[in-house]
C-alpha cells in the first residue's frame, strides 16, 4: 500500500508586505480563497498516474492543484485535511511584514496559541485522524495520493511514520513538494 502527499503549488496570493496586527483575519482569508499560480513539479506528475485514490483539503489552492496535476476526479475533500490554522489576535496596530506575523503567531501555536486557529497540539490531534483517514483509504485502494498542505502533510508524515510507514522523516517544505510512503502487508 502507497500513500503519497504532495504539497500544494504556489498560491496566487503572497504572503508579503507589511500588515497591521488587525487585519491578518483578511489576510488569512484570502490566502485561504486563492488558487495556484505554478505549474507541477517533474517529482509530483511522476508521482501521480491517475489510478490513485484522490484526497484534498477542501481549500482552494489544494483542488487546482490536483487538477494541475491531471487529477479532475477528486474523490474524498474533507476539511479535515486543511493547512493547520494559524492562529491570530483581532485587535492591534502593530505594523509589520505579514511573514513576521505567520512566524510570530505559528510560534506562538507551539505554546498553545489558538486564538481564531489551532494550536500545534490541536493540530496534531487533528493530523492524527488525517492519517489514519488516509490509511483506511489505502486499506480499501490501495494507492492514495492527497495534496494537501506544508503543516499539516509534516504532522501526518510524522504520524504514518508512527503507525510504522515508510518514508521520509522530513518533507521537501517547497510548493510540488513530494513524500511517499508505503507499508507491506501479509
Amino acid at each position: 500500500m502507497k500513500i503519497t502527499l504532495i504539497r500544494h503549488g504556489q498560491p496566487e496570493v503572497k504572503l508579503q508586505g507589511w500588515l497591521r496586527m488587525d487585519a491578518m483575519q483578511s489576510q488569512v482569508s484570502r490566502y485561504n480563497q486563492a488558487s495556484i499560480i505554478d505549474q507541477p513539479s517533474r517529482s509530483a506528475l511522476d508521482s501521480v498516474t491517475g489510478n490513485e485514490f484522490v484526497v484534498c483539503s477542501h481549500l482552494v489552492r489544494s483542488i487546482s492543484s490536483a487538477k494541475a496535476l491531471g487529477l479532475e476526479h477528486i474523490h474524498c475533500s474533507d476539511q479535515l485535511f486543511r493547512e493547520v490554522d494559524l492562529p491570530y489576535f483581532e485587535q492591534g496596530r502593530i505594523l509589520l511584514p505579514v511573514n513576521w506575523w505567520a512566524y510570530f503567531y505559528r510560534a506562538l501555536s507551539f505554546f498553545g496559541f489558538s486564538l481564531n486557529g489551532e494550536s500545534v497540539a490541536m493540530a496534531k490531534r487533528r493530523a492524527k485522524l488525517a492519517a489514519s483517514k488516509l490509511v483506511t483509504f489505502a486499506y480499501k485502494h490501495d494507492v492514495v495520493v492527497f495534496i494537501g498542505h506544508g503543516f499539516i502533510n509534516q504532522l501526518i508524515a510524522k504520524e504514518l511514520l508512527s503507525m510504522s510507514w515508510s518514508g521520509p522523516k522530513k518533507l521537501n517544505p517547497s510548493h510540488w513538494g513530494v513524500g511517499k510512503y508505503e507499508i507491506h502487508t501479509n
